[in-house]
């Protein structure tokens, strides 16, 4: 009687501990999916920029910083960024310390065209123009 209990127990702890780590998050990530991921963020916020005040912010990197920190119509920033995120030049830093690299491109885009880049340089630090191994997001 002892031993099906003892079972169930552990089971269910097992079980209970499993779904803590999937339903909160806790994974382990690769460098370029958690710079992907804050870079989703980061394109998210240039959309609510862009929407709210017609045109899209200002590069480069550290441009878009400011530009993102001022408050919306929420009285909120659009985006919070944490000063370890930050060069002493107020530019954005990936995840590998290297700027983020923000382009702002014709406003409205040309056809065919994009109205802004936006990547990380990647694990090797080198601005490949969003080729190589730089990592990217963007309209």
């Amino acid at each position: 009687m002892v031993v099906p209990i003892l079972v169930v127990l552990v089971a269910g702890c097992a079980f209970a501990a499993v779904g803590y780590f999937v339903w909160s998050g806790h994974r382990q990530e690769t460098p370029d999916s958690a710079e992907l991921k804050r870079l989703n963020a980061l394109h998210s916020a240039i959309l609510a920029y862009k929407e709210e005040r017609g045109t899209y912010p200002p590069g480069p990197s550290s441009a878009l910083v400011r530009a993102l920190a001022t408050r919306s119509k929420r009285g909120v920033p659009f985006l919070e960024i944490p000063a370890h995120a930050l060069s002493a030049s107020g530019e954005l830093l990936d995840g590998w310390g290297t700027p983020v690299c923000y382009r702002e491109g014709p406003n409205p885009p040309t056809p065919g065209g994009r109205p802004y880049e936006l990547y990380s340089c990647g694990p090797n630090g080198k601005d490949e123009r969003g080729a190589g191994d730089d990592v990217g997001v963007g309209d």
